[in-house]
This record gives C-alpha cells, structure tokens and sequence, in this order.
C-alpha cells in the first residue's frame, strides 16, 4: 500500500507510517521517503524482494510490536 503522511519532526513520520503498517494485517515493514517535514510517501511492505541496501533518500523499520512505541528502524 501507499499513502501520503505529515509530520514536522522525522520522529513524527515515522511514527505515522509505523502506525499505519501496524494497523495494516498485511504489512510487516514500512518505508519512507526522507525529509524531516510536510507531506512524505509512505510505502507499507509485506514481503521484501531483492537483497537490502541502503538509500539516503528513505527511512523505514519493521513492524511494531506495540503502536505506542517507536518502530524499531531497519534502514
């Protein structure tokens, strides 16, 4: 899936794409576009393809546990 958050701090979308693939049954990690501010691509994952890499221009960490607590960050 993917969806549009906002935020004003890098704390805030995280947490916002980190709650959204935890209410999402199907999501087991999420991405984001970086930027620490204002309205950022989302990207709820179930299944990785390829082999993991790193990218400056995303964040992402996989699915919480718990919605209340900060995701634990993969990227």
């Amino acid at each position: 899936a993917t969806l549009t958050i906002q935020g004003s701090t890098d704390s805030a979308l995280d947490q916002a794409c980190c709650d959204a693939c935890y209410y999402n049954d199907l999501c087991s990690f999420w991405i984001r576009e970086s930027g620490s501010s204002g309205s950022i691509t989302c990207w709820l994952k179930n299944t990785p393809l390829g082999n993991p890499y790193a990218n400056g221009n995303h964040r992402g960490g996989y699915k919480a546990l718990l919605c209340a607590c900060v995701c634990e960050q993969a990227v």
